[in-house]
């Protein structure tokens, strides 16, 4: 549990997994972030995709939280858990394009 604390997951165990009584330690949505990074590396190895729809990709999560900040909608984990992964590729595919635009420069200044 110390790791998800380090990382910041609010881990809310009504906001968590739980296997036979094990809560999870980070929540629904985290555990859904980490799971699209790991799926957003694999796509990118095979496909080129923009910065725009890595953007668009984590749109709902910030809609999800927000309208649940306000309390215009409750949540559920399923959602969390999905609107996590698509958010996770999406961030997957902002870094690779950002850190593309950082590198590109160095690289052209060593020829």
């Amino acid at each position: 549990m110390e790791l998800g604390r380090r990382y910041g997951c609010h881990q809310k165990p009504e906001r968590s997994f739980t296997i036979n009584g094990y809560q999870f330690p980070i929540c629904a949505r985290c555990t859904g972030i980490i799971l699209g990074e790991i799926i957003g590396i694999i796509i990118l190895v095979r496909k080129k995709i923009g910065i725009k729809k890595g953007m668009l990709l984590i749109l709902p999560t910030a809609i999800d939280g927000v309208t649940q900040l306000f309390g215009w909608q409750e949540s559920n984990n399923a959602r969390r858990f999905i609107s996590g992964v698509l958010a996770g590729i999406g961030y997957s595919i902002c870094v690779r394009d950002i850190m593309a635009f950082l590198v590109r420069p160095i690289v052209k200044g060593r020829k």
